[in-house]
């Protein structure tokens, strides 16, 4: 699982962009859980298998946002957000 997350953040950030990480319970009741971290902490082995956890053991389903955001960032808000996808080429 590990490996197919991590595959996927390579996809979809450059090195040293900031992303956003949503943790949020099928349960209504429990508050969701965001971290900001830069995508090199996200890739870490140790905050990978934290995250499949949550995941496999039905405590919370792991979203991501879909643009990095400036570095320094601690929450995912429109001013936040780095850039607003990939460059159209003409």
């Amino acid at each position: 699982m590990s490996q197919i997350a991590a595959s996927f953040l390579h996809r979809c950030f450059a090195p040293e962009e900031t992303i956003a990480i949503l943790l949020r319970s099928q349960d209504a009741a429990a508050a969701p859980m965001q971290r900001v971290v830069r995508l090199e902490q996200a890739l870490e082995t140790r905050y990978l298998a934290w995250l499949s956890y949550e995941n496999q053991h039905g405590r919370n389903n792991v979203y991501v946002a879909a643009n990095p955001l400036h570095r320094g960032s601690r929450k995912r808000t429109k001013e936040s957000i780095a850039s607003d996808g990939w460059p159209i080429q003409a």
